[in-house]
């Protein structure tokens, strides 16, 4: 019962990964807010942006990446991210593990920096 708890939880979830909800427990732990899961810049969606400042987080997956055709195709989605102005970071699950602190201090100091570039 329990599993069949969990596997809801996934389905219906705005994120996509155990490391997409592990992204989004890190930031409420660290109350970062204004991201928005699965937004839609152009035509490709970054897996969290906070559109105000124009920051995309994707978080990127080993066994995704493995396949040739999905490590070109966000490496396409990120060059035409950042063409559109936007900055992109990117986490891997061994960072949203690991290296947490270093991991939330990028991202607030990137948005600290957007911010003040706006005002």
């Amino acid at each position: 019962m329990a599993e069949a708890r969990r596997l809801v939880e996934v389905a219906g979830g705005d994120t996509e990964s155990a490391a997409e909800r592990l992204f989004v427990d890190l930031l409420r732990a660290e109350e970062i807010t204004g991201w928005q899961p699965q937004y839609r810049v152009g035509k490709w969606p970054v897996d969290f942006a906070w559109p105000t400042e124009r920051i995309a987080v994707e978080i990127d997956g080993w066994a995704y990446h493995q396949q040739q055709r999905h490590f070109e195709r966000d490496h396409r989605k990120r060059n035409d991210v950042v063409q559109a102005g936007w900055i992109v970071l990117s986490y891997t699950w061994h960072q949203l593990n690991y290296e947490v602190a270093e991991s939330m201090r990028l991202l607030a100091e990137s948005l600290a920096a957007r911010r003040a570039e706006l005002h």
